[in-house]
């Protein structure tokens, strides 16, 4: 993130990423990033969100 030059204002990591980073875990399979501001318009530069999966269960 700090070589894309992104304000740390503008995105948060988030998930297992973290754990990983501070020596908690040896290995992520994805790193889950939250972004906004200058960090989601880049994003969008870099390519499109995936379309969103059918959700279904409780929490529809």
């Amino acid at each position: 993130m700090r070589a894309l030059g992104l304000s740390v204002r503008d995105y948060a990591v988030f998930g297992s990423a973290p754990l990983l980073a501070r020596g908690l875990i040896a290995e992520v399979g994805d790193i889950d990033i939250l972004a906004t501001g200058s960090a989601w318009q880049l994003a969008q530069k870099l390519g499109s969100p995936p379309a969103r999966p059918a959700v279904t269960g409780w929490y529809t």
